[in-house]
This record gives C-alpha cells, sequence and structure tokens, in this order.
C-alpha cells in the first residue's frame, strides 16, 4: 500500500464503528492506525491488512490467527484484542492502542542496557509467554518490534500473527523462514520446519542478549548468512560483547541464564514461558540482593531444561478449542470420534430368547447375563469419561485467591488451599506495609490449574534511598553520587564563591541523608570560583573619591604620598594595579600627591647677572629676566626677585630677576 493509498483511509468508519485517525505504523503485512471506537468512546489501535494480500488465503488465515491468539489471551502483559471485521473485503483487527515505544527503540537509543532493567522487562514478556504456552500457543515471532513499553513502563507482547497451536507446529519450514524475522529464529524452525514453545524461549534469549549488550549475536552480509549460524554457531555468553567497566556490570547468572535460552538444541532450553519466568525471578532476586557472582545459579541455568514445576502444575498439551478449530479448517479435515462407550454398545450382539425348560442352564444364564454386563459396562465408561471431561473442564482447574494485603505466611496458606505453589518476589509499595502481599501473577480470581505457580510481590515497604553528601566534591562525582542512589539529577545553578574553587558542589537542594523517593531530582549550585571585579582607574581624582570607589567595589585600599608639580595636592598621582580586573579583598595602592617641591628664592641682591641666574636655576626655578633700572640701559647687578628673597615657591616655577 502507498504513502497515498494508506492515508486514504484516514478518517473512514470501518464497521460503522472505528473512525481511524492517524497512521502510526507500517508494517509488512498491515498498517496500524489509531483510531477511535465511535460506540465507547476509547481510543484503539486498528490493523489494516494492505489491500494487495487481503485476496491472499495464505495471509487472510494469518490475519485471523492473530485475532483469535491474541484474544484467547487475556494477559496484563499481552495487546488485548477487542474486535475483529472486514471492510471492503479487507480484514481489520481491533486492538487495545498503547502509549509508549517499541523495545526495538529503546534498544537502539539507550541499549546497553543494565541489567536489572533488562532482566525486568524479560521477566514481563516471560509472563506473557507463560500465558500463551499454558494455552498451548507459541508466538513464533518474538522480536523487540512486537515487544511495547507503555508510558508508564508496562510491558506489552503483540503480533501473535504466526501464532500456532502446539499440535499444528510442523508447518513448513520455509514458511517459517520467510515469515519468521531472521535474526530472531531457533534453528530448529529451517533444519525441521517445527517450532515449539523452546522456539519462543531462543527468540527471547536472543532479545536479552541484544537488550544487554546493543548488539545481535548473529550478523552477515545476507540472510542466508545469519541463518547458517543460528544452525551452526554458538552464541557467546552476553558479557563477551562488551568492553572495559560495561563488561564486569553483567553478572556471571545472567551470562548463564542468556547461554541456557539460546542453546542450539531445543532440549537444553527452558521448557517453557512459565520456566522462563521463574528463572528469570530467581536472577532478579540474586540482583537486588547485590551478588554479581552465583555459582549455583550458574549450574542451575546451565541446566534449565530441567523442569522448573511439577507434573501436577505442568500444562497438558491438549489443544485450545478455539485454535484447534482454526487449524482443523487451514489444514485436514477433522475425522468424528465416537466414543468407547457408544462403539461398545452399538456393536453388542443380541441375546438369543429364552426358550422354556432351558431357563436353569449354565449357557442359558451366562446369555441372560450379557446384556446386563454391557450395561455395567456402558455405565462405567459412562462415569469415567464423564469423570474424565469433569477433570479437564473444571476439576483441574481453580482459582487464584485474594492475598493482597495478607503477611507471605498466610498467603502460602491460601494458595495451598487452592493445591497452588507460591512463589514470591520482593518488590516496593507506598501503600501495602512491609511484608504483606502487595498482587499475584496471575491476578486474584484468575482461572488456573491446578499444580500451578503463582507469584506473590511482598512488599519491601516505601522505596526511599538516602541523599547523598555532595557538596564540596566535584559536578562529575556529585551527579554520580546522585544517580547511584537511584536520585535523578535537577537544575545545575553555576554562582561565583569567594571560598569554594571552581567545579565544586557549593549546595544542593536535599540535606545530606534525607529519605527521598527514587528518582527525585536534586538541584545542586556549582561554585564558578571567585568573581572577578573591574579595577577603575582613579588617576588625577581626589583621594576620597578613590578610596571610596575602590572599597565599595570590594578592594582594600593602601596609599603613599609624593610631590607633583602636575598633580593637585591630595589627588592621584598613579595607582597600582592601574586597570583589568581583581578579586575580592585585592589590594589596591594609590600615590596621592603632596603638591610641588617647595623651596626658599634664595637671596642674590647685588650679584651680577650671570651670578644671580645661576644661584636661582641651581635653586631649581626658571629664571625671568626684568630690567627695572630707571634711568635707561641697566648696568647688570641683581636688585631683587619676585618672589622675594627667602619666599618659598614650588620648585620649577619661575622666579622673575629684576636687573639695574
Amino acid at each position: 500500500m502507498s504513502v497515498t493509498q494508506s492515508d486514504s483511509l484516514i478518517g473512514s468508519v470501518l464497521g460503522g464503528r472505528y473512525e481511524l485517525i492517524a497512521r502510526v505504523n507500517r508494517g509488512g503485512t498491515a498498517v496500524v492506525y489509531r483510531g477511535i471506537d465511535r460506540r465507547l468512546g476509547r481510543t484503539v489501535a486498528v490493523k489494516v491488512i494492505h489491500s494487495d494480500l487481503s485476496g491472499d488465503p495464505d495471509y487472510a488465515k494469518r490475519f485471523d490467527r492473530e485475532a483469535r491468539a491474541a484474544a484467547i489471551l487475556s494477559h496484563p502483559n499481552i495487546v488485548a484484542v477487542f474486535d475483529q471485521g472486514h471492510a471492503e473485503e479487507r480484514s481489520y483487527i481491533v486492538m487495545e492502542f498503547i502509549h509508549g515505544q517499541s523495545l526495538r527503540s529503546i534498544i537502539s537509543s539507550s541499549a546497553p542496557l543494565p541489567p536489572s532493567l533488562a532482566l525486568t522487562y524479560a521477566h514481563e514478556v516471560a509472563k506473557a509467554l507463560a500465558a500463551a504456552h499454558d494455552a498451548d500457543i507459541i508466538h513464533r515471532d518474538i522480536k523487540p518490534e512486537n515487544i511495547l513499553i507503555t508510558n508508564d513502563g508496562q510491558v506489552k507482547v503483540t503480533d501473535f500473527g504466526l501464532a500456532k497451536n502446539i499440535t499444528s507446529q510442523t508447518s513448513t519450514a520455509s514458511q517459517g523462514v520467510l515469515m519468521g524475522t531472521m535474526s530472531y529464529i531457533a534453528p530448529e524452525i529451517p533444519q525441521s520446519g517445527s517450532a515449539g514453545k523452546a522456539s519462543d524461549i531462543y527468540s527471547m534469549g536472543i532479545v536479552m542478549y541484544e537488550m544487554l549488550t546493543g548488539k545481535k549475536p548473529h550478523v552477515g552480509e545476507d540472510l542466508s548468512q545469519v541463518l547458517y549460524k543460528h544452525v551452526h554457531v554458538d552464541i557467546p555468553p552476553p558479557s563477551q560483547a562488551l568492553e572495559g567497566p560495561a563488561r564486569t556490570k553483567v553478572p556471571d547468572y545472567v551470562d548463564a541464564l542468556v547461554t541456557s535460552c539460546t542453546s542450539r538444541n531445543p532440549d537444553r532450553r527452558p521448557v517453557d514461558g512459565r520456566h522462563l519466568e521463574e528463572l528469570i525471578a530467581k536472577a532478579r532476586r540474586a540482583l537486588d540482593e547485590g551478588r554479581m557472582s552465583d555459582p549455583k545459579l550458574v549450574q542451575e541455568f546451565a541446566s534449565a531444561a530441567a523442569p522448573a514445576r511439577t507434573t501436577a502444575g505442568a500444562p497438558d498439551h491438549s489443544p485450545h478449542p478455539a485454535l484447534e478449530v482454526a487449524e482443523a479448517k487451514e489444514n485436514t479435515p477433522v475425522h468424528p470420534v465416537v466414543p468407547v462407550a457408544a462403539t461398545k454398545l452399538t456393536t453388542a450382539k443380541p441375546h438369543n430368547p429364552i426358550r422354556p425348560g432351558s431357563i436353569h442352564s449354565p449357557a442359558k444364564t451366562k446369555r441372560k447375563r450379557r446384556p446386563l454386563v454391557a450395561l455395567i459396562v456402558a455405565l462405567v465408561l459412562v462415569l469415567v469419561v464423564g469423570g474424565l471431561s469433569w477433570w479437564l473442564a473444571i476439576g483441574r482447574w481453580t482459582s487464584v485467591p485474594a492475598v493482597a494485603g495478607l503477611s507471605e505466611q498466610d498467603a502460602r496458606t491460601q494458595v495451598a488451599a487452592q493445591s497452588l505453589t507460591l512463589t514470591t518476589l520482593p518488590e516496593y509499595s507506598e501503600t501495602v506495609a512491609v511484608g504483606q502481599v502487595i498482587r499475584t501473577d496471575p491476578q486474584q480470581g484468575s482461572r488456573v490449574r491446578k499444580g500451578s505457580t503463582i507469584t506473590a510481590y511482598i512488599s519491601k515497604g516505601q522505596e526511599r534511598y538516602p541523599m547523598p553528601t555532595v557538596v564540596g566534591l566535584s559536578q562529575d562525582d556529585a551527579v554520580a553520587a546522585i544517580l547511584n542512589n537511584h536520585l535523578a539529577q535537577g537544575t545545575i545553578t553555576q554562582a561565583w564563591s569567594e571560598t569554594v574553587p571552581d567545579g565544586q558542589v557549593m549546595s544542593a537542594s536535599q540535606n545530606p541523608g534525607a529519605s527521598l523517593k527514587p528518582n527525585t531530582p536534586i538541584d545542586l549550585t556549582v561554585s564558578k570560583g571567585r568573581e572577578p571585579i573591574p579595577i577603575d582607574s582613579y588617576v588625577g581624582k581626589t583621594q576620597d573619591e578613590a578610596t571610596q570607589g575602590l572599597t565599595g567595589a570590594g578592594f582594600q585600599v593602601t596609599t603613599s604620598e609624593d610631590n607633583s608639580a602636575s598633580v593637585p595636592q591630595g589627588s592621584v598621582i598613579s595607582q597600582d594595579p592601574p586597570s583589568g580586573n581583581g578579586f575580592h579583598g585585592d589590594t589596591i595602592t594609590l600615590v596621592i600627591s603632596k603638591g610641588p617641591v617647595m623651596v626658599a628664592v634664595p637671596t642674590v641682591w647685588g650679584m651680577s647677572r650671570a651670578d644671580a641666574t645661576t644661584a636661582l636655576t641651581q635653586a631649581g626655578f626658571v629664571v625671568t629676566v626684568k630690567n627695572v633700572n630707571p634711568v635707561g640701559t641697566p648696568v647688570g647687578f641683581a636688585a631683587s626677585t619676585d618672589p622675594k628673597a627667602g619666599a618659598m615657591a614650588p620648585q620649577g616655577s619661575t622666579v622673575t630677576l629684576n636687573i639695574v
């Protein structure tokens, strides 16, 4: 279907009920739209088969099978199917709309994932597989694209288009290869054309490997090379694909679990989804307890093919009625089964009539008893068949008791009373007291087989983590300490500090030791070091003006004095440093003018003009000569000076020499 053809469906209403709003995904066989169920007013996902495939009976069967398989499996980890129909000769399925993203997008953006997160996702997928396998349905196409993560972290498995009943697992190899995804296909499928529960386990092992490493274990230039490796090459432990410190973060028992799931021999893998769920739960408990190595778990996972449940709790392999009928229609006619009791009654020969005089003969007595024996046999067979039917339909089933809020011991008692086994996993809760059951999986009231294992999540109380001491650490070290304590990085603000070195944390939004919820954002204030202060020049300004300006900016001021013929007394001759930037508390030195040097005018009366000029010049004055002889040409002797002899005058100032 082209984009134009796809978009042309937007705005249409399928089945008079489902309005298509927007296209959200396009696959090889169908397009998925976001729609509105006009009758119930809820958002739904509507999967519409491509127009060019609608006439292909194989694809039509696959499409119908997806709806049937998912509808049979009502489970919180499986995308719910609400409806199925046909519009304009094209099949469509109406499903639960998932607000979130696929595991593929998470792997692409964030892998390698931390082992704790990878196990959490894998555990939820295993629950979905357990529900499918308990109903004797195999998925056959487990891959990151078919695992969805909602915005609140719930895991949902989708796309049961390749799902088959366990009794119909011998589909052709070519069909499995063409329709499966090569990177996740189990070796037995291309080898024998047979897919079983262990095939789903293999695919899930590949998904776990990819979550832990960010890589697919087998790659090649074409699909045939990838297929060859699945059949002939063992998948290594995921830690070997990592480098440096990342390799040490994958515990040895997680390596063992993944290699067990991806064994090329199906008999060496966990037997089914329920078994895988139990093994992952054990790995999660070990990881929660901080164990990075556990030889006993490694040994257990390495021999994981041993059944994890008792025979009483293991599911039987009787085909699910809905898929049995569907598979029968797809493959061969179903031959009618004639009950044994009916056969007996039908083939019993009629006894001969009793003849007079023969009533006491043994032969006659024997013949007389034949109808009674046949009747008794028939009744016994009816009782046996009826009892067996009751056992298969009702007797072997029970329901999960309501144990939420009970202690673990009380929950075990209640579960045992229903002929079930209890396993536990710790989980934090904001509302349930420590040691009490939060919830069960399957949930209370669910119909399960006697002998099945029920998982109870036991409250560890409120999840709280202490606020680490981060003041004084570098920004990187502080953020690492926050994240390692399951808290989140908040806003980082930078500020000047006269005491905290550049790059160190000055303060945090929470006090050290405070008990905080996980992912609480922690705001940090980080020092930029000492704040630089511009140094203004006060040369030529008065001492008071300079001192007030510099101390007001945060500097210390020291002064000295010196004479200056050019700078008025009390003003700044110079400062050190003269300009640029300084820091709070730095010292600025000012040189304050005392004015010019004052010199006494020497007495030069009676000296010759030349001697008087010399004496005044040597005293530091500039000399000008003035003729004051009243009768004409001066004789050439000094008569007086201006200023007068003995007067104090600035050195370098001008003294007038009066000549007569």
